[in-house]
């Protein structure tokens, strides 16, 4: 005799098509009942999936910028000293960027070796690099520091790197999605 799990409806509820039937749940998983007419939660169009399968493109655009990632990261907190006078950018700046980086590395390997991830992990991880772009040409534009050319050369070419790992990571969420 399979238990049940019985909750009064909320009078409050704004979502019905995404939510599960809360007036009769057993314990053996979702009901066959629904408010979409009876197909049960089981029919919902794979474009709404909430997770991604990682691909093997993914996989690799995720660990190469693992790999970027974790090589600027260890070359700015232990080279800050060897690289401020040549890239004109402050100490704390360089090593703080590094240390930044740190936790971003360990998450980017965490998803590329899961078969399969939530969509908006990979979106924040999109969005992460798009904002690192935007913070590196802000750091060339915005007249608070005074690289020297090596600095601006080093900011740069980092800057259009991460945007192609954005950019490849996009399509690698793009092609997973298609294929779900």
């Amino acid at each position: 005799m399979a238990a049940k799990l019985t909750r009064a409806p909320s009078l409050f509820y704004y979502l019905t098509r995404n939510r599960r039937d809360f007036a009769e749940m057993s314990l053996s998983g979702p009901s066959d009942a629904s408010d979409d007419g009876g197909t049960g939660s089981d029919n919902i169009p794979k474009e709404y999936s909430m997770s991604i399968a990682i691909t093997p493109f993914l996989r690799n655009a995720l660990l190469v910028d693992a790999l970027a990632s974790g090589a600027t990261a260890i070359l700015l907190v232990a080279g800050t000293s060897i690289l401020e006078p040549l890239l004109g950018l402050p100490s704390q700046l360089l090593f703080w960027a590094g240390i930044a980086l740190l936790p971003f590395v360990v998450m980017l390997v965490a998803t590329a070796r899961r078969k399969a991830t939530s969509r908006l992990v990979l979106i924040d991880i999109i969005a992460i690099n798009a904002l690192w772009v935007i913070g590196s040409f802000a750091v060339l534009v915005s007249g608070s520091f005074a690289p020297s050319l090596l600095g601006i050369l080093f900011v740069t070419a980092q800057a259009l790197a991460v945007a192609l790992f954005a950019e490849l990571q996009f399509i690698g969420l793009r092609r997973s999605a298609a294929a779900a």
